[in-house]
């Protein structure tokens, strides 16, 4: 009889490298998705599934990760709502 332990919900062999994630991290609160994505294809980094990097891509990463999304600092000098302050 063979036994082995049986993956947990979402647990799988697919999954980013640790350095994309280093670097998803590292970009994540100074770059819009498009610019994290261009940077791992030139880098040569994959995706999980063994996938090109597109901007989508590196959202849903983020998201799963609960990785916070970069947030551009406004230039017109508008005032903030408290939700998008919160951001």
């Amino acid at each position: 009889e063979v036994r082995a332990r049986k993956p947990s919900t979402g647990e799988h062999r697919r999954h980013a490298s640790a350095d994309a994630d280093a670097l998803i991290r590292a970009m994540a609160g100074e770059q819009a998705d498009a610019a994290i994505a261009v940077r791992l294809n030139r880098e040569g980094h994959r995706t999980g599934q063994g996938l090109e990097w597109t901007e989508g891509r590196v959202a849903a990463y983020r998201r799963t990760a609960r990785i916070p999304a970069y947030a551009p600092a406004r230039e017109d000098g508008a005032w903030l709502t408290m939700r998008d302050a919160a951001v």
